[in-house]
């Protein structure tokens, strides 16, 4: 269910294999010597698709977590509760009216992570 699909953005393969591996109690093994070059491009330097990924990095953790066990129940009670925080919160209720638009952006993309995590888990029948 994760992996790049289309217009989908969807990831978390690494955390997924991490996790994983943790459960069985195996290890991975970080090198901060190595050197990893990513070219980014033009469109995603851009609010709107920073704001579109955070959406559908919620909806992969969502997938994580239910794959590696969490219940249905327990996924949609965390993701209502996140997303009403964040929905609520003051800091960004306060962003959205300010005229900084980087306060702006990052309360958009809190609150669209949030909307994909819950869209994520109410999207099928419960457990």
């Amino acid at each position: 269910e994760l992996g790049r699909k289309g217009e989908k953005l969807l990831s978390s393969e690494e955390k997924f294999l991490n996790m994983t591996l943790e459960q069985q109690g195996k290890l991975f093994y970080y090198n901060p010597r190595a050197s990893v070059q990513h070219w980014v491009s033009k469109e995603r330097v851009n609010p709107s698709w920073v704001v579109s990924r955070a959406y559908w990095q919620g909806w992969s953790e969502a997938v994580v977590a239910h794959v590696l066990g969490q219940t249905r129940g327990k996924l949609r009670r965390e993701g209502g509760l996140r997303l009403l925080k964040n929905v609520l919160n003051p800091q960004n209720v306060l962003a959205y009216m300010q005229a900084n638009p980087q306060a702006q952006v990052k309360a958009r993309i809190r609150i669209s992570f949030c909307w994909g995590y819950f869209s994520q888990v109410w999207q099928r029948s419960p457990d």
